[in-house]
């Protein structure tokens, strides 16, 4: 948690920064902002067992994400809704992982113009909500189960570029995540997300 506390506030410091960053050059023509993003990705996650610690395993899995832009003078902040799906297969013989996890939160976006008319979206984030994790083994106090659910928070950020008025290339997406599920050790995880795929703006 030391770890995520310590990224929200530098993440509230991009909040101040990359909108003064955006207005420091008049002379660029960014694209205008759309008021709904939809964004699908692909992604790949590491994580690493709670019994051990040198052993790491990747999930991969698909990303869906909706993200309302504010106007005016808070043109630069948006509100996201992610939904992310995500497996393993033989992370341990014999033991898998599936697992979704819902979080929404704030975003700021700084929309630029670089050199040579190449236009790009960079943005950092604080996601909060649930995961569900599912055909695994989830070891407590009170015994062995298949399936369990907890806290999960996300932070980070990503570029992306127009390749038209309506469509987008998500060219990375890079995420720290914490959530709380019970392995019979320290009961949370803490994972390294990327990801890269296709935008939608209307």
């Amino acid at each position: 948690m030391k770890i995520l506390a310590r990224v929200s506030v530098m993440l509230i410091v991009l909040g101040v920064v990359l909108p003064s960053f955006g207005q420091a050059t008049p002379d660029a023509k960014p694209g205008a902002a759309s008021k709904l993003d939809f964004a699908l990705t692909y992604g790949y996650r590491w994580s690493k067992l709670a019994a051990s610690n040198s052993t790491v395993f990747g999930l991969q899995g698909g990303d869906a994400e909706a993200v309302y832009n504010l106007s005016g003078k808070y043109r630069s902040l948006g509100l996201v809704v992610d939904v992310n799906g995500e497996t393993a297969s033989a992370i341990r013989p014999g033991l898998d992982l599936s697992q979704i996890t819902a979080v929404a939160g704030p975003r700021v976006t700084s929309r630029q113009t670089l050199p040579g008319t190449f236009k790009a979206s960079i943005y950092a984030e604080t996601l909060f909500g649930y995961v569900h994790a599912f055909d695994s083994v989830f070891p407590g106090t009170t015994g062995t189960v298949s399936s369990a659910n907890g806290f999960a928070a996300e932070v980070g950020g990503g570029l992306g570029v127009p390749v038209s008025k309506h469509f987008g290339w998500r060219i990375g997406d890079v995420h720290y995540i914490y959530s709380r599920l019970t392995n019979n050790n320290s009961n949370f995880q803490s994972d390294i997300r990327i990801s890269t795929g296709i935008t939608f703006h209307f």
